[in-house]
């Protein structure tokens, strides 16, 4: 219970200080900013306090006890400026009614892809099966280990500059007494519900229209190319069977901008809670740049601050949008000093709140890791460039060329950003795997999708009759959202085994009977149950996440390796990665051979299933051990 007291008493307070600051707005906008200023304290709030006391209850209860306290003085202390007058702003709340099927939608698709309990094990989604585990990880280390600043419990040693604050917030109603299924599933229903909002509110904002902003939502969450006229009409039937190709993801075919429910919200948690930051960042700058109001420019340059830690590739993007609407509307301002003293008031929270997180997390490993590299035409290999994005986005690229064209669309100013994002990730990586600058290029497609729109709804004033107008856009529309729509049904149905009931025995019995920090020495599968469900650490986890993440774990896999096959080093090897358990089970057996059992001539078996066994290695676990064995005979 104490978990969604932690999680209604951060949300309400939040909605309280911005129903008390944002006294402008209508009701549903105000809480909508209230609902994120609350998930931003959970996140945030624990962070300063940790570094003292660690990740514990003690320290969410200090958390809770401060937002309670600054919620108080910002009652008495906070008043609206009586030289400035109120002026109501109209939201056609029509806009609100799109949240509602995506809601259904996500929620159904977090019910089924996460943890979802069978007779056989616990069961995901297909396109949650690779990147789930590894959050799962982060958020099981985090309640188990309750250390702080984290390391990778899948490469001990490490200090992680992954943005780990998604899934923190979610260890935190985890530590709170939440099970493990129920907490992924409440931090993340509630960050897709307000990223919904937030992107529908920047919407509206923009193009004024609610016409429009229902196109521009359309666009956005069930885009697609041209992937499934590859299907079309004879090989229709693996659409919902195959488990690594979509019609928006067709490895064969170079289509690769996936659909962004399935491959990137669903599975990539960062994402999702960073895009419903980064879209109140930028409604607030925007809003900021119209009205002049200061208030504004401060929360936006508040969030931005605070985001790296949440989701670097966003706070990444908002810095290039911010740089190039406030170069655009200086050149073009009259009062250049008041406009440079406002940015001023964005500039410093941003730069007082990010530049610490920058050098301590993420910048260390980012350097080492070797991430930025020029790689122009981003992973358009030998397809023709102009083609590559056809086939990937389909007739909406074409739309999108002529609304660039177009003389008369007014947002240039406004998708001018979008613009240097775009020349950005077509020429620079980010990150080791190429793939994923599509981070960045999905805030440009944020900004394409209503610029589109924009121009989508010039071209329907065109039209006389209303029934040739639906029509129109029925058809331009459909077609855009045709393959995407057939990845998320097929992502609905898709369901696979993550993990085995052997799997949760031996979570359940490490989590219950071994110190919080053991390290076990495991092969490196990435849905592995010691890392993923028990919150332990292991020698090296999946190569895959440590080379996305730029750690070089080569000799530590030769080290593993040595340590499997029992090598001469053997004892050294034990004592350098500080080995307290082993776990030998079928995933060991297939990589390193029947000469893994060997090992339980040198070792006491301290448990055994069907599949598994585990080994204690270490002379500070075993009288652990002797004592449960002990207890059992009794």
């Amino acid at each position: 219970m104490m978990g969604y007291f932690y999680f209604i008493f951060f949300f309400l307070l939040g909605i309280f200080i911005a129903y008390k600051t944002f006294y402008e707005l209508p009701r549903v906008l105000r809480i909508w900013i209230g609902g994120l200023i609350g998930l931003l304290g959970m996140m945030w709030l624990v962070i300063p306090i940790a570094f003292f006391t660690g990740f514990t209850f003690f320290t969410h209860l200090v958390a809770l006890i401060i937002m309670g306290g600054f919620s108080l003085l910002w009652f008495f202390l906070y008043h609206k400026p009586k030289d400035q007058p109120v002026v109501s702003i109209d939201y056609d709340t029509r806009i609100f009614w799109l949240v509602l099927p995506f809601s259904i939608y996500f929620i159904y698709l977090f019910y089924t892809h996460y943890l979802l309990p069978g007779q056989d094990g616990l069961y995901c989604g297909g396109n949650a099966y690779g990147d789930l585990a590894f959050h799962l990880g982060i958020i099981t280390s985090f309640k188990e280990q309750q250390l702080f600043p984290p390391q990778y419990s899948i490469f001990p040693g490490i200090r992680m500059g992954y943005p780990f604050l998604v899934d923190s917030f979610t260890s935190s109603l985890y530590l709170l007494g939440m099970s493990l299924r129920h907490s992924l599933l409440l931090s993340s229903i509630s960050m897709a519900v307000l990223l919904l909002t937030s992107f529908v509110v920047f919407a509206q904002e923009v193009l004024k229209k609610w016409s429009s902003t229902v196109i521009a939502t359309l666009l956005f969450f069930i885009n697609g190319g041209l992937g499934f006229f590859y299907y079309f009409p004879k090989n229709l039937s693996p659409i919902f069977s195959e488990i690594a190709n979509s019609p928006t993801h067709l490895f064969d075919q170079n289509i690769i901008w996936s659909n962004v429910i399935c491959d990137l919200l669903i599975p990539q948690r960062t994402t999702l809670g960073g895009w419903a930051f980064l879209l109140l960042a930028l409604w607030s700058l925007y809003r900021a740049i119209n009205t002049s109001q200061r208030k504004y420019y401060f929360m936006s340059g508040l969030i931005a601050g605070l985001l790296p830690m949440i989701h670097t590739h966003s706070f990444l993007a908002f810095i290039v949008v911010a740089l190039i609407w406030f170069i655009f509307f200086l050149v073009k301002s009259d009062g250049k000093r008041k406009y440079v003293l406002d940015w001023m008031v964005l500039v410093l929270p941003a730069f007082l709140l990010s530049f610490p997180q920058l050098i301590y997390w993420t910048f260390p490993q980012s350097v080492s890791g070797g991430y930025l590299r020029l790689m122009p035409g981003w992973t358009s290999k030998t397809d023709f460039w102009p083609w590559f994005w056809i086939k990937n986005t389909g007739l909406f690229f074409i739309l999108l060329l002529l609304a660039l064209f177009s003389p008369k669309n007014r947002l240039k100013a406004f998708y001018l950003p979008a613009i240097v994002l775009f020349i950005l990730a077509e020429l620079v990586i980010f990150q080791p795997w190429d793939w994923d600058n599509i981070k960045i290029l999905f805030v440009w497609y944020m900004f394409s999708v209503i610029f589109v729109a924009s121009y989508l709804e010039q071209i329907i004033q065109k039209i006389s009759k209303k029934s040739w107008r639906a029509l129109f856009v029925g058809i331009v529309v459909g077609i855009c959202i045709l393959s995407g729509t057939f990845s998320l049904i097929r992502e609905a149905v898709s369901s696979i085994r993550l993990f085995s009931i052997d799997d949760l025995k031996v979570a359940e019995f490490v989590q219950q009977h071994t110190p919080a920090d053991a390290i076990f020495l495991t092969s490196d599968f990435h849905n592995n149950p010691i890392s993923v469900l028990a919150g332990r650490n292991i020698v090296m986890g999946y190569e895959g996440w440590l080379w996305s993440h730029g750690i070089d774990y080569q000799k530590r896999a030769a080290d593993i390796r040595e340590l499997f096959l029992i090598s001469e080093n053997f004892d050294h090897l034990v004592k350098k990665y500080q080995i307290d358990y082993i776990l030998l089970s079928s995933q060991e057996r297939s990589k390193y051979g029947e000469k893994i059992f060997q090992l339980i001539q040198k070792f006491p078996l301290v448990y055994q299933s069907q599949n598994s066994m585990i080994l204690g290695v270490s002379e500070r676990v075993r009288p652990l051990h002797d004592s449960i064995l002990n207890q059992d005979s009794n």
